[in-house]
């Protein structure tokens, strides 16, 4: 057995099996350690189906990981008994058997199995786009308005999803020099010597269009600034705003100066003439907001006096009308005719409301019901949302998985080779037919053994038919030969007694030996240990359903 466990551990390390190299025998694994094998060997199986690797902390998630793990393993065509009890309590012999069986199912090797170094380009070419896409499929969808720049992250490499998020163009004011001929050397310098790079006088992302896009002209801003104080002089107040005379710089002005004085003189200047400017938009705007709500105060007053003119108008028609007294009655029979059309109207009204108070009374229970059909579809959402979470969870895991069983395998050697299992395979091989040889041996052996108890017997009872016989002949006339009759009657009664009690006796010796083994068996299963790891699995699943219940109540 040693051999089979050394062959079967083997096995799963091979797998990326996370095994210690302290453990060399199957009684040696644990429930967690069995879990692992189990759904590594079941992953490589089937790929298209994860298994979980680790038993979580709850007792009902575990006993759900180990039915699930059990019937994978019996829809595989395992025919022997195997349940939950199998992975949690871990018996060596079933044990033993379930992961043969698993190891014998394995996939056999192929090139996918071949390191990257001994392919080709084109088979290193197709199995990398194979692994990307693979990665790029595996990871759950996610909206391009939640990418940045359109770009994913899947492992160590990175898929462009969309090009959905771009960013605007904005400018800046940058200072560019312009080269013409009356340019001096003293400006020159200026520009060599103290003027700051284009890169630095705004951010990277807006150099580009700094660049293509200059900034908004002084003159051109001056003028239209005179031109909207010009217009809306007449409107606001006398007072708030008031005529301002600009002075204009001339770009000859600016180009004959000679020193670099004079230039930041002149930039000062109009630094002072933006700030005015700037001062005047700003009087501007708040002059339009006070005539605005002047003119919105006066429409107010014009509406609210049309108001007035047209209640005393109506006021002056009934003063006149109720002058008269045939008027009144008139306006009495209207009143009186218009009350019993009010009556006829409310009895139609009231016809008409009750079947709609019904249908609006139906359709306020068919939303009620909506309602919580759309609370019940939230519920819903919310545990798809927490599922998702635990499920990102799970990833993070496994990607932490990955990466030791990474490492793990380059610590392992990738070149071992298969003729220490196929030597050991071939010694257990041997065996088995020695073992078998010797069997036979025995079985020919008690063969003969019942052969010759056959031929005895026989011997035996014609040998006392016809001894029998002889005695009973002279017993009839001689005294000692019914002495000896007797005793040959006794003697073979005795024989037979013995006989029976022989072959009595091996029955129970054999039924022993069968109770021998069964205990055997028994002691292995180590069945005391395992039922006092269901009663404390029991009592975990209690506090676990209380805890529950609690919950619920409160």
């Amino acid at each position: 057995m040693e051999e089979v466990d050394n062959i079967i551990i083997e096995s799963l390390k091979n797998i990326n099996c996370s095994i210690d190299e302290e453990i060399t025998a199957i009684k040696h694994f644990e429930p967690n350690l069995v879990v692992d094998a189990v759904s590594c060997c079941l992953e490589m199986i089937t790929p298209q189906i994860k298994h979980p690797h680790k038993l979580p902390a709850s007792m009902s998630g575990r006993l759900n990981l180990a039915t699930n793990l059990a019937e994978a393993i019996r829809d595989l065509g395992f025919r022997g008994d195997i349940g939950y009890q199998t992975i949690l309590y871990c018996n060596e012999i079933e044990l033993r058997r379930v992961l043969m069986f698993l190891i014998e199912r394995l996939p056999r090797e192929n090139d996918d199995s071949l390191p990257l170094q001994e392919l080709g380009i084109t088979q290193q070419l197709k199995r990398k786009i194979n692994e990307n896409v693979r990665l790029c499929l595996s990871k759950p969808w996610v909206p391009s308005n939640l990418l940045i720049s359109g770009v994913r992250k899947c492992g160590n490499i990175y898929f462009q999803q969309s090009y959905m998020n771009v960013y605007p163009l904005k400018s800046e004011v940058i200072k560019v020099p312009q080269c013409c001929k009356s340019v001096n050397e003293n400006r020159k310098q200026y520009w060599v010597h103290n003027m700051l790079d284009v890169t630095k006088q705004c951010t990277e992302r807006n150099l580009i269009a700094s660049l293509l896009f200059k900034d908004y002209d002084l003159k051109s801003v001056t003028m239209q600034s005179e031109n909207e104080m010009c217009i809306n002089k007449d409107v606001v107040d006398d007072g708030c705003v008031k005529k301002v005379n600009f002075n204009k710089v001339s770009q000859e002005e600016c180009v004959g100066k000679e020193n670099i004085n004079n230039e930041g003189q002149n930039l000062l200047i109009i630094e002072d003439e933006k700030l005015k400017i700037q001062r005047l938009q700003d009087e501007v705007k708040f002059n339009r907001i006070k005539l605005k709500e002047i003119l919105d105060k006066k429409n107010k007053e014009e509406s609210i006096l049309k108001e007035h003119i047209t209640q005393y108008k109506i006021k002056s028609k009934t003063l006149a009308v109720l002058s008269d007294e045939e008027n009144l009655l008139k306006l009495k029979n209207l009143v009186q005719n218009g009350n019993n059309k009010l009556e006829t109207l409310k009895q139609q009204w009231n016809e008409v409301q009750t079947p709609l108070l019904r249908e609006y009374e139906e359709l306020q229970e068919n939303s009620n019901h909506k309602d919580i059909k759309i609370q019940e579809k939230r519920t819903k959402i919310k545990e798809i949302r927490v599922k998702n979470q635990q499920l990102s969870n799970d990833i993070k895991s496994k990607e932490k998985m990955e990466k030791g069983l990474k490492e793990e395998c380059e610590r392992i050697g990738k070149n071992t080779g298969r003729s220490a299992y196929t030597k050991r395979i071939l010694e257990i091989i041997g065996n088995i037919n020695k073992q078998n040889k010797e069997i036979d041996k025995i079985l020919d052996d008690t063969k003969h053994v019942q052969k010759e108890i056959n031929n005895l017997n026989g011997q035996l009872d014609r040998s006392f038919t016809l001894s029998d016989e002889l005695i009973f002949r002279n017993a009839i006339h001689d005294e000692m030969s019914r002495s000896a009759y007797k005793l040959l009657a006794t003697l073979h009664s005795d024989c037979g007694a013995i006989i029976q009690a022989i072959t009595e006796l091996g029955l129970t010796e054999r039924e022993s030996r069968n109770l021998q083994e069964q205990i055997d068996s028994e002691v292995m299963k180590s069945t005391g240990v395992s039922l006092e790891r269901v009663n404390v699995d029991l009592q975990n699943v209690k506090k676990e359903i209380l805890a529950l219940e609690n919950e619920k109540k409160g």
